[in-house]
């Protein structure tokens, strides 16, 4: 099983919704690939997936697991048990790498999903990141990285 972890700041918005739309999507295309979302820093106010996405996906006619919703606080642990991981927010999420976690920086992507973009148009950035994974899966088909 292909292992993909998403991150976030605080695992509630953006790598929450990367995490389920790409397991339902992996799900469908019948691949053996799964992700995972965890965030830098747990929210008091917030601790479970954020209304919106829960919309959108439904919108989507994607099923909420709400086994999934409950929010993750990144480790190495769970940094060291995925074959890659995506941070959503390269200007923030780098600086959080690089003080947190200095050895996984180079071995990270970073994707460019500021949270700023959420509070001007949170469905644009939702479609935005849904294009990004609809690729992702595209690329890990291609090489027969996570085909069953």
């Amino acid at each position: 099983m292909f292992k993909i972890l998403f991150i976030g700041t605080e695992n509630t918005y953006r790598s929450k919704f990367a995490q389920l739309y790409f397991n339902a999507v992996a799900e469908e295309k019948g691949l053996k690939a799964m992700s995972f979302s965890a965030g830098f820093k747990f929210s008091k106010k917030n601790s479970t997936v954020h209304k919106d996405i829960v919309q959108y996906l439904k919108s989507e006619q994607i099923d909420f697991p709400e086994s999934h919703s409950e929010s993750q606080i990144l480790n190495e642990y769970i940094l060291e048990n995925n074959d890659r991981r995506i941070c959503l927010d390269m200007e923030e999420h780098l600086t959080y790498m690089r003080k947190q976690f200095p050895e996984y920086v180079r071995s990270t992507s970073y994707w460019h999903y500021p949270s700023t973009l959420k509070q001007e148009n949170p469905k644009y950035m939702l479609k935005q990141i849904q294009n990004e994974i609809d690729h992702l899966v595209a690329s890990l088909t291609l090489v027969g990285v996570a085909t069953v």
